[in-house]
C-alpha cells in the first residue's frame, strides 16, 4: 500500500486549429417580392436556396480534408467488375492499414450510391449472405448485413451530388460528389472532445449569449 506508484503521462501536440468563417447571401429584387402570388415565398425559398448551397460546400469541404489526410489504397480492380473486382480483400486490406497507423480499427464505411448499387450485387458479397433467401424473396444484401461482413458499426451511402454544367446551360449534368471512392474511418461512438481520437471533427464558433 505504501510502495511506488508508476507515473504516466501523454504529451500534447502543439498544432495550430482555427475556424473559417462562412456567409452566403441572395438577392430578392423588389419586383419579385411584390409580384408574386400568395403561394409563393422568395424569402424563405432563397434562405433554403442559400442554406443547401452552405451544407453543400461543407460536404466538398470534408471530402477534400479526407482526400488528403487519409491514406489511400488503390484496389487491383473496380467493383462494378464481377471478375477482377475484390470489394472483400480491398475493404479488409484497407481496414487493416488503419489499424496498423492508429490502433484503431474502422467501424464507419461511406460510399456513393452508384458504388452501393454495383457493390451489393458482387459475387463475393452475395456469396456471404445466400443462404438467406428463398425462390419467392431472393437473398440480397442490406446494409447492416454488408457492415457485418467487416465488423463496421454503420454504412454510409450517400446520394450527394452537384450540377457541373456551365451556367446558362440548358440540361444539367449532375456530378456525384464522393465519385467510386470507398471511405473507411473511424467515428469516436462516446462524447467528443479535443484528447480523444475521431475522425473529420469539426470545430463551431459558440453561439454568442
Amino acid at each position: 500500500p505504501t510502495g511506488q506508484v508508476h507515473l504516466v503521462d501523454f504529451d500534447a501536440t502543439l498544432d495550430d486549429y482555427f475556424i473559417e468563417g462562412h456567409a452566403l447571401g441572395a438577392l430578392i429584387p423588389w419586383e419579385e417580392m411584390w409580384n408574386s402570388d400568395v403561394q409563393f415565398a422568395p424569402m424563405a425559398d432563397k434562405a433554403e436556396f442559400v442554406t443547401n448551397l452552405v451544407l453543400l460546400n461543407s460536404v466538398f469541404d470534408l471530402k477534400d480534408r479526407l482526400d488528403a489526410d487519409l491514406t489511400n489504397d488503390t484496389p487491383a480492380g473496380t467493383w462494378d467488375d464481377y471478375i477482377n473486382g475484390d470489394p472483400f480483400k480491398d475493404i479488409k486490406d484497407s481496414a487493416m492499414i488503419i489499424r496498423d497507423a492508429t490502433g484503431l480499427a474502422p467501424n464507419v464505411g461511406l460510399m456513393d450510391y452508384a458504388v452501393w448499387m454495383a457493390v451489393k450485387d458482387h459475387p463475393d458479397i452475395l456469396d456471404r449472405v445466400i443462404y438467406g433467401g428463398t425462390n419467392t424473396k431472393p437473398a440480397e444484401v442490406s446494409l447492416s448485413a454488408f457492415a457485418g461482413l467487416f465488423m463496421l458499426d454503420e454504412i454510409i451511402v450517400t446520394k450527394s451530388a452537384y450540377n457541373t454544367a456551365a451556367v446558362g446551360q440548358a440540361t444539367p449534368t449532375v456530378t456525384p460528389i464522393w465519385g467510386k471512392d470507398f471511405y473507411l474511418a473511424y467515428k469516436n461512438p462516446t462524447a467528443l472532445g479535443l484528447k480523444q481520437m475521431t475522425t473529420a471533427l469539426r470545430l463551431t464558433w459558440r453561439p454568442s449569449n
